[in-house]
């Protein structure tokens, strides 16, 4: 199931001039009802513990709190579809051999699927260490993501995924694979690593 206008955050490790770059990803929340930090740490605090993560492993709560930043920033620039709440969470910290990506229903609360993602082949093999903005690289993308339309690509059914972030990912040429999102792998790949 590819999840439409869903948010999908690449996440790895803090790069502190990724917080600061001027796209609405990245700003501070500032119209929000709670506009204090501590307040929406709190509420994204309150939002993680009440998500039935179900038999999966549950998502590092660090990694959640730095998606829904992200998430709540994007909402708030209006840039999200408000009938679907949903954020897609990717930790590259762990290996492309586990379950890596989440899709959280955040009006349920539930975990609608935890499965393996890939990522570019010139971002490493078994772990993700390289990253880049520049197309062509085949390099994964940091940042976060509004999905757009599905499509039949060269590997199935596609989705667009539109970078938010300038700078980190507003170059990428973004695509999520059916084949990936069922655990599946090209011939000669191992399972995670596109060779796209």
């Amino acid at each position: 199931m590819i999840v439409k206008k869903c948010v999908l955050c690449l996440s790895i490790t803090v790069l502190s001039s990724f917080y600061h770059v001027p796209v609405g990803a990245s700003e501070p929340i500032t119209t929000c009802s709670t506009t204090m930090g501590t307040d929406v740490d709190q509420y994204i605090s309150t939002v993680y513990r009440s998500i039935d993560f179900g038999k999966g492993e549950s998502l590092n709560p660090e990694v959640f709190n730095k998606a829904m930043h992200g998430y709540l920033n994007l909402k708030e620039a209006g840039k999200l579809n408000d009938r679907k709440q949903v954020l897609s969470v990717v930790d590259f910290t762990k290996s492309s051999n586990e379950s890596r990506l989440w899709i959280i229903d955040l009006n349920s609360l539930k975990v609608v699927m935890h499965t393996y993602v890939a990522h570019g082949q010139g971002t490493g093999e078994e772990f993700a260490t390289a990253f880049s903005n520049n197309f062509d690289s085949h390099q994964s993308s940091l940042g976060f993501y509004v999905t757009g339309d599905t499509y039949q690509g060269e590997h199935g059914l596609s989705l667009r995924l539109n970078g938010m972030d300038e700078g980190y990912n507003s170059a990428a040429c973004g695509l999520c694979n059916e084949k990936f999102y069922r655990g599946q792998s090209a011939p000669g790949s191992q399972l995670g690593l596109s060779r796209s």
